[in-house]
């Protein structure tokens, strides 16, 4: 029996807005902070849940290389890796 119109519709919608949604994600996951800071600071101007906005909110600063890739290297060094017995 086929299936009504208006549900394949749904179906497209929301897989689109999904599919949507999860590119944005990692996109602005994977992306340096110089990318990223000023997208944050332009929907922080937008009236979102306090939620939301608290996801948005830029963190401490790392006091990396200066590279802006949201301090991968830290004060501390990195350990030393183990070999194998």
């Amino acid at each position: 029996m086929p299936a009504h119109p208006l549900y394949e519709l749904v179906e497209v919608v929301v897989v689109t807005a999904l599919v949507l949604v999860c590119a944005l994600y990692c996109t602005l996951r994977l992306a340096p902070a110089s990318v990223t800071l000023p997208i944050r600071n332009a929907l922080l101007c937008l009236p979102l849940p306090v939620a939301l906005k608290s996801k948005l909110r830029p963190g401490q600063q790392a006091t990396g290389c200066g590279a802006g890739c949201d301090g991968c290297a830290s004060a501390a060094p990195p350990q030393p890796r183990q070999g194998r017995p």
